[in-house]
């Protein structure tokens, strides 16, 4: 166990609050952990709030001096008040948001968000999250940067400029992810996250930039976080993804070449060296299935919305009354 309090830091550095919402994390916590405490920018506490584990996190979680436990009723849960509990329990100058499945890919993590804050006006900055070259993980998803990552500022005078974007702008400017973002306490305090069972990011994170503040995009600050899908779960993410863009922004989703996808599917699997000819048939038939899925469901959106936003609305409740669960590792075998 690291406590990266023994660091020396200057005086003059913003303390850091740190909020994780969990459940059955027993798998990933240590490491989410560990990367939080090893970071060369000290954290002043971590606030993670358990709804409900039936493992190991909440024993995890208890073993670090820096971590408040705050457990809650599992069916209290949802994205963003549960995430405005921990921010209530907070006594930093910032809070880093993220999730108990993910980990910090380097020690500059926190460092690299905190440089999007140099501007007082900046109300948060948000990271990348990356899949990490290991083989119990997709390959297809594995990070592979064609080029060197550079920050991107987004800033409307007011709701009516931010309305006048064009629908890919304001798809970039909204594309928040709680799985690694850092906010100003008091921009939290202001706009405290809705009550939402999905997408509380990018949820606040329209709403801010409606209200004229700055938001900036480090893709330089990283975390490894992957999850696996079956069809069934992959089909309802896809629909929650095109449901919320199309509730906040009004994008409908684009035709999808499944073809395409699965030509440029196998010709990455192909050149990925270091991979068995099992392990190729293998993420061939997963990608097949994701592949199919995503197509069904965006198929069935875009026939949907031509219904109109009351039958589109009733799609979404009918299939996505709860969160869908990726599936949890039960070891970390190669296929």
């Amino acid at each position: 166990m690291t406590d990266n309090s023994l660091f020396t830091r200057p005086a003059d550095e913003p303390k850091i609050s740190v909020i994780i919402p969990v459940k059955n994390e027993g798998h990933n916590l240590k490491a989410c952990l560990e990367g939080i405490l090893t970071q060369d920018h000290a954290v002043l506490e971590i606030i993670v709030v358990d709804s409900g584990s039936q493992d190991e996190t909440c024993t995890i979680a208890q073993s670090y001096p820096k971590v408040k436990l705050v457990e809650i009723d599992p069916s209290t849960f949802n994205h963003g008040d549960t995430r405005n509990l921990a921010v209530s329990h907070c006594q930093g100058e910032m809070i880093l948001a993220t999730v108990g499945d993910a980990r910090a890919s380097n020690h500059q993590w926190i460092s690299r968000l905190l440089e999007g804050m140099e501007n007082p006006d900046t109300w948060g900055v948000c990271g990348l999250q990356v899949v990490p070259h290991e083989q119990d993980k997709n390959p297809v998803d594995w990070y592979r940067p064609v080029s060197t990552p550079t920050s991107s500022h987004y800033h409307y005078e007011n709701e009516e400029a931010f309305e006048r974007a064009d629908l890919t702008e304001k798809r970039s400017a909204t594309g928040w992810d709680d799985v690694t973002a850092l906010y100003r306490a008091e921009a939290l305090k202001q706009l405290p996250f809705p009550k939402t069972p999905y997408s509380e990011d990018m949820l606040w994170a329209a709403q801010a930039l409606r209200m004229g503040k700055r938001l900036v995009y480090n893709p330089a600050a990283q975390v490894y976080h992957y999850h696996t899908y079956d069809a069934h779960t992959v089909w309802r993410v896809t629909l929650i993804s095109i449901y919320m863009r199309y509730l906040v922004i009004g994008v409908e989703p684009s035709d999808y070449s499944t073809f395409h996808v699965f030509l440029q599917t196998v010709k990455l699997l192909l050149r990925t060296p270091g991979l068995s000819i099992k392990q190729r048939l293998y993420w061939l038939r997963y990608n097949w299935m994701l592949i199919q899925a995503r197509r069904d469901c965006i198929q069935i959106c875009q026939k949907t919305i031509q219904q109109g936003n009351k039958a589109f609305s009733a799609l979404f409740n009918r299939h996505c009354a709860t969160p869908p669960i990726p599936l949890k590792p039960k070891n970390k075998t190669t296929p």
